[in-house]
């Protein structure tokens, strides 16, 4: 199965539906920031599954800071991350991110996060860490937007990123 991971839209959703039309994914995970954008996108494809998580600029919407779900027989947390670090005495995000994953995260073997608008990658401890960027093209200081693209397929995971 092939998943569209998106974080921080900040209002484009037409560069998610773009990238849904590219990879014909079989679902789509939104890791926050605008999560109106990710509801605008199931209203334009009714079938796919879209999972969702609040980030800080959610904060009066209605949803999940942070969710489990299972997919192709792994299991995914879902954040946009920036609650995990308050208070927490952790020096850099990546660090409070490895912190949650290892302490926090339930036994799921991927951790997807957004926040940073900085493409992430990295195994750990043979678990998943990975943040897609912002798909946003105006969100951010990059010039192109990114997102993530995970295939899973007979239990292995296959990651890459992409540029809009």
């Amino acid at each position: 199965m092939k998943l569209l991971i998106f974080s921080d839209s900040h209002g484009d959703v037409e560069t998610m539906r773009a990238a849904v039309e590219a990879e014909q994914p079989g679902a789509v995970l939104h890791l926050g920031d605008h999560i109106a954008d990710a509801e605008l996108l199931g209203e334009r494809y009714p079938d796919m599954p879209i999972y969702k998580v609040l980030g800080n600029m959610d904060a009066g919407g209605a949803g999940e800071w942070a969710r489990h779900i299972e997919l192709c027989g792994k299991r995914i947390f879902m954040t946009h991350g920036h609650t995990f670090l308050e208070g927490r005495g952790v020096r850099t995000f990546f660090d409070g991110i490895t912190k949650l994953f290892l302490s926090e995260s339930g036994g799921a073997e991927i951790l997807l996060f957004g926040h940073t608008h900085e493409p992430f990658l990295n195994c750990c401890g043979g678990k998943w860490i990975m943040n897609p960027g912002s798909i946003g093209r105006g969100s951010s200081y990059r010039i192109d937007g990114t997102y993530g693209v995970l295939e899973i397929a007979d239990g292995k995971v296959q990651w890459r990123f992409e540029e809009v």
